[in-house]
């Protein structure tokens, strides 16, 4: 990693099962890396390089939640993000 840097905070609250009621906060962060050779080692066993162009229209987003994806791109990349599909 060459740098870093937080984004944000989420916050959720599990709303049924076992853990209701338990409140989860996830941080989110910007990397910046150089990538080396790679070979699979226990629970990766692949690994994608997207361009920045593509990421949008690589992930899986849940509906509703696009408004938040777009801010967290928006802000590792510091600029729109655009679907090309």
């Amino acid at each position: 990693m060459l740098d870093r840097r937080l984004l944000g905070f989420s916050r959720g609250v599990c709303l049924r099962g076992p853990e209701a009621g338990i409140v989860l906060v996830r941080a989110l962060w910007r990397a910046d890396v150089r990538l080396e050779d790679w070979s699979p080692d226990y629970e990766m066993t692949q690994r994608r390089l997207v361009p920045q162009r593509a990421v949008w229209d690589t992930l899986s987003i849940p509906t509703g939640y696009e408004p938040i994806y777009r801010r967290i791109l928006f802000e590792a990349i510091g600029e729109p993000i655009v679907s090309c599909s």
